[in-house]
């Protein structure tokens, strides 16, 4: 039988630590846009671009710093940034869009702990072995600190827990729908 460690030096928890980059701020588009947008009140959670043949596709995914993020918004990044595109890109066919992350995103990097600092969170713990459900308090180079700790059956786990990026096998936002306000007829 295979041994991953013995035979491949690959540790298991290091399959899973893949499952999270560390990498998304370190993009020139990235690092472009965020400062774009941040005088606006707006954070960039993630931006993918991806070209073809004589074609240019960006995605981005905003949110307000405080508050939730609406059709204007995302109309008024994708007026800010399209022609920037067709200036720098000209004669290639643009396709931009721009959108809010989403209820329950799936988080793609560790970067997203910190943007997300305050929400509810639903975490894979590999040490654990199940999910964990808490508020997003705290984040760092190596760890993230949960806050009113529960597991998939609501029992409290713990009221603090720091979770390491590397045990962390997936996560993603959790939204409570009997917290949320009711809406008004």
């Amino acid at each position: 039988m295979l041994d991953l460690t013995k035979d491949l030096g690959i540790e298991l928890r290091s399959l899973f630590y893949a499952m999270l980059t560390n990498a998304i701020t370190q993009g020139k588009d990235f690092q472009d846009y965020a400062a774009l947008l941040e005088p606006m009140g707006l954070v960039l959670v993630d931006i993918r671009r991806s070209s073809a043949h004589n074609g240019l596709q960006m995605t981005m995914s905003i949110k307000l710093k405080e508050g939730l993020v609406g059709v204007d918004e995302c109309a008024h990044v994708y007026n800010l940034v399209y022609p920037r595109l067709e200036l720098e890109n000209p004669g290639m066919d643009i396709e931009l869009e721009v959108s809010t992350p989403g209820v329950s995103r799936n988080f793609k990097d560790v970067w997203e702990f910190k943007v997300f600092q305050g929400s509810r969170v639903r975490v894979y713990s590999t040490s654990l072995a199940k999910w964990v459900i808490g508020n997003i308090c705290a984040s760092n180079e190596t760890c993230t600190t949960l806050t009113q700790v529960v597991d998939e059956n609501a029992q409290q786990i713990a009221e603090s827990l720091d979770i390491d990026y590397d045990d962390i096998q997936k996560a993603r936002l959790d939204i409570n729908w009997e917290d949320m306000k009711k809406c008004p007829r």
